[in-house]
C-alpha cells in the first residue's frame, strides 16, 4: 500500500499583459493500483472530470472512475463504477443541469467477454443507471460523443462478427440509454473506428481504418455520417503500405479535417507518424507520412488551441531518446497546416506511458489526460498535463508524488450493491450484497411503497404492475454488529 502524500506539483501561475492567468501544471492520481486515466471533459467553472479505469477501488481487475479535479488540479471526489471484472471508461460526457456520461467497455455485465458499457450519473457522480450493448462477441468502445437530444453516439470495434475479424462498430442511444440504432460494417481482415468528432446537430465525423480486400493492406478511413445512421460518405486515405487514423478535429473555420495516424512502409515492422487535412466535403487537401527512421512514432490525437490555425498533437514513440520496456509519449506544437514548430514536451517514465485524450481548455490552452507506468512509485498512475495560454508548457517532475484518485471514505465504501440491470423493463436484482442477502424498501417518484421484504443476492424482483419511471431503493444489509444501508436509483422503461 503506498503512503498517500498531497501535493502540487509542478504548478506554473503567471499573468499576461492583458491580465488573464495562465495556468500549466502535471500531476500524478494514484493509489495502490494499476490506474489508467482516458477520457476528461472541463466544466463550467473550469473543473475537469476524468475517467478510466482502476483497480484502487477494489481488489478486482479494475472499475472504471470518475476524478473531479478542480482548476488547477486538486482532488475534489471520486466514484467508481462497474461489477466483478474489468470495466473501462473511455469517454466522459457531461450534460449541464443533467449529469455525466461514461463510454466505454465491460465484461462484468452483458452477453459475454466484452461489451459496450454506458453510465450515467447525477452531476455528484452517483449512478443512475448502466446498459450494455453488443452481441456474441467482443465489443469496445473507443470515442463517444453526445447527440443533440442529449443522447450519446459511440464508436469502436465488434467481433461480433461472421468470420471473427473486427468490424467498424456504432452505437446510437438517447438520455435513457435505449438504443437507437447500430452499425456493425466491415469484411475481411481489421477494422476499427477509433475517434469523432460532431461537427452540427446532426453531422458527425467519424476515423479509424478498414482492411482494403483490392490492396491487401489496411487503409485510414473517415465517414461522414448522419446522426440518424445514416452515411454520407465513407474515404479512404493512405498509398502504399498500410495506414490507420486514430485522431480527428473539425475545424469549422476552415471547413477542413484535421487527421492524424500512423503509416507502416511496406517490408517495414515499424509505424511512423501520418497526418493530413481533407475539406469537409470528402475533397483531399493534403496527407504527408513522415519517412520511417529508427524506432517508431504513432500520432493518436490532435487538437486545435487559441487561433490562427495552431494545433497540439499528442502522440507515442521509442526510439534512441526513450525508455526501452514501451511506449513514452510527448505533445508537440503544429502550425501552418499541421507542421510541426520543433517545440515538443516529452513524458517519458520507465515502462509504458500512453496519452488518452487531449482537448482545448476554456483558457485557450490546452489538457492531455494519460497514464505512466514504472516512475519508481509502482504500478500505473494516471496524469494530468496542463498547458497554459500563449503555450505555457510545465515541468516535467522526474520523481512525481501522488495525489489521490481514492479517498479514504472511499475505500470504507468498496463493496458497494447495484441494480441490474438498470434501467429494465421486467425484473431486476441487486448484485454485490457482501451479506448475502439484505432488506429492500422500494418507493415510487411520489414517496409510494411499492415492494418491501428480504431479498438475496442475485434473486430477481419483479415489477410487471409497476409503471415505468424512477424508482429509489433502501438497501439495508445486516453486518453482524451494525446495520449498513445504501439508496439506490432503478429506471423502469416502457415494454419494447
Amino acid at each position: 500500500m503506498r503512503i498517500l502524500t498531497f501535493f502540487l506539483v509542478c504548478l506554473i501561475v503567471s499573468v499576461s499583459s492583458n491580465g488573464i492567468g495562465q495556468i500549466a501544471f502535471h500531476k500524478f492520481y494514484s493509489n495502490n493500483g494499476y490506474d489508467y486515466g482516458q477520457g476528461i471533459v472541463q466544466l463550467e467553472d473550469s473543473s475537469y472530470l476524468v475517467c478510466g479505469s482502476s483497480s484502487s477501488f477494489t481488489e478486482g481487475p479494475s472499475q472504471a472512475f470518475l476524478l473531479h479535479v478542480d482548476s488547477l488540479g486538486n482532488y475534489l471526489w471520486s466514484k467508481h463504477y462497474g461489477g466483478e471484472e474489468s470495466d473501462v471508461a473511455r469517454r466522459v460526457l457531461h450534460v449541464p443541469g443533467f449529469g455525466y456520461y461514461l463510454a466505454g467497455h465491460t465484461n462484468s455485465y452483458g452477453a459475454q467477454g466484452y461489451d459496450a458499457y454506458l453510465v450515467q450519473t447525477d452531476l455528484n457522480g452517483n449512478e443512475t443507471w448502466h446498459t450494455t450493448y453488443g452481441g456474441s462477441g467482443w465489443e469496445r468502445i473507443y470515442d463517444a460523443a453526445l447527440t443533440k437530444d442529449s443522447g450519446v453516439l459511440m464508436v469502436g470495434q465488434s467481433f461480433s462478427t461472421s468470420n471473427g475479424d473486427g468490424n467498424m462498430y456504432i452505437v446510437r442511444t438517447n438520455k435513457l440509454g435505449d438504443t437507437l440504432w447500430t452499425k456493425n460494417f466491415g469484411g475481411l481482415g481489421e477494422d476499427a473506428l477509433m475517434s469523432l468528432d460532431r461537427y452540427t446537430d446532426s453531422l458527425y465525423y467519424l476515423a479509424g481504418y478498414s482492411f482494403v480486400g483490392d490492396s491487401s493492406r489496411t487503409k485510414g478511413i473517415i465517414i461522414k455520417l448522419s446522426e440518424n445512421g445514416e452515411i454520407h460518405w465513407m474515404d479512404t486515405l493512405g498509398g502504399n503500405g498500410n495506414y490507420g487514423v486514430h485522431g480527428i478535429d473539425v475545424v469549422e473555420a476552415d471547413n477542413k479535417i484535421n487527421f492524424v495516424g500512423w503509416q507502416q512502409a511496406q517490408g517495414t515492422p515499424t509505424k511512423s507518424s501520418y497526418f493530413g487535412r481533407m475539406f469537409i466535403s470528402g475533397q483531399p487537401d493534403f496527407d504527408y507520412a513522415e519517412p520511417n527512421a529508427s524506432g517508431e512514432k504513432i500520432y493518436d490525437h490532435v487538437t486545435q488551441y487559441g487561433s490562427n490555425g495552431k494545433n497540439y498533437v499528442g502522440f507515442r514513440y521509442y526510439d534512441n531518446s526513450s525508455f526501452q520496456d514501451g511506449y513514452d509519449i510527448a505533445i508537440s506544437r503544429l502550425i501552418n497546416g499541421l507542421w510541426w514548430d520543433g517545440y515538443l514536451q516529452t513524458v517519458n517514465y520507465p515502462l509504458e506511458d500512453g496519452c488518452e485524450e487531449l482537448i482545448p481548455t476554456s483558457d485557450g490552452g490546452a489538457i492531455a489526460v494519460g497514464f505512466a507506468s514504472g516512475n519508481g512509485i509502482g504500478g500505473a498512475n494516471v496524469f494530468l498535463l496542463k498547458i497554459g495560454p500563449n503555450e505555457v508548457f510545465p515541468t516535467i517532475a522526474p520523481n512525481p508524488f501522488l495525489n489521490p484518485l481514492v479517498q479514504l471514505t472511499e475505500n470504507e465504501e468498496i463493496h458497494t450493491a447495484l441494480v441490474f440491470p438498470n434501467p429494465g423493463n421486467g425484473s431486476f436484482k441487486l448484485v454485490g450484497i457482501t451479506a448475502g442477502k439484505a432488506d429492500i424498501k422500494v418507493t415510487n417518484s411520489i414517496g409510494k411503497v411499492v415492494f418491501e421484504g428480504n431479498v438475496l443476492s442475485n434473486e430477481e424482483v419483479g415489477t410487471e404492475q409497476w409503471n415505468e419511471g424512477l424508482y429509489f431503493l433502501e438497501v439495508r444489509e445486516n453486518q453482524g454488529i451494525n446495520d449498513r444501508i445504501q439508496y439506490l436509483k432503478w429506471i423502469k422503461k416502457a415494454n419494447e
